[in-house]
């Protein structure tokens, strides 16, 4: 076999090898997924609290998720829902259908931007960091992104986040997730993402002037 032939044959069966192990990984997660949620926690599903909607990274209109679904922290996981048919979500009223074959969705950007808000609330609700503290994540990696749609307008999706590795220091913590957005028991989005936290100065109070 010619030595280039060889060379695509092998990456070929790595990319093959490396997207079984994705697709169990993604069965596995979606069943932990369900599992949580259907677990009947005391207490859930349940409303954001008002000092996280007030106090995080992004206003209210922004973080487009509705609900908590459950929290276990001892599995670094958060699940929750989000209503996709209600008014303000950014990029929809703009889309458009004048063959009647392109329907209004939620898109990759909105998704992708959910990956955030999702790790706000895994910061918060699993991790115990406030911004108020001085906190703040920024993503830093998109290992794999896997969308699995389109997610229709009218059915609720629910988000599910696991820290896969965490690295600790008193001031910075890298932390890898694992993430999977369902609709109607299907899995619609995956995701395997990295962000970083850094625990900074503050230097001013809320309302003040820079």
């Amino acid at each position: 076999m010619p030595k280039r032939v060889e060379v695509f044959a092998s990456r070929f069966e790595n990319r093959s090898r490396r997207g079984l192990l994705f697709a169990r990984h993604q069965q596995y997660t979606n069943r932990r997924a369900m599992r949580l949620r259907r677990a009947g926690m005391s207490g859930f599903p349940r409303p954001f609290d008002e000092e996280f909607l007030d106090r995080n990274l992004y206003s209210r209109p922004a973080i487009l998720i509705d609900e908590i679904l459950g929290i276990d922290a001892k599995a670094h996981e958060i699940v929750c829902r989000m209503q996709t048919d209600k008014p303000g979500i950014p990029l929809i009223e703009e889309q458009r259908d004048p063959f009647g074959t392109h329907p209004k969705h939620l898109n990759g950007g909105i998704l992708v931007h959910l990956s955030g808000v999702m790790g706000i609330a895994h910061s918060w609700y699993v991790e115990g960091l406030r911004v108020a503290d001085g906190w703040v994540g920024y993503g830093t990696t998109i290992h794999h992104l896997d969308f699995r749609g389109p997610i229709e307008i009218g059915p609720p999706m629910e988000l599910m986040v696991r820290a896969t590795r965490r690295r600790i220091r008193s001031k910075v913590r890298i932390v890898r997730y694992d993430l999977v957005y369902t609709q109607k028991d299907r899995v619609v989005y995956r995701g395997d993402q990295s962000a970083i936290w850094r625990k900074m100065p503050i230097v001013k109070q809320p309302g003040e002037s820079e």
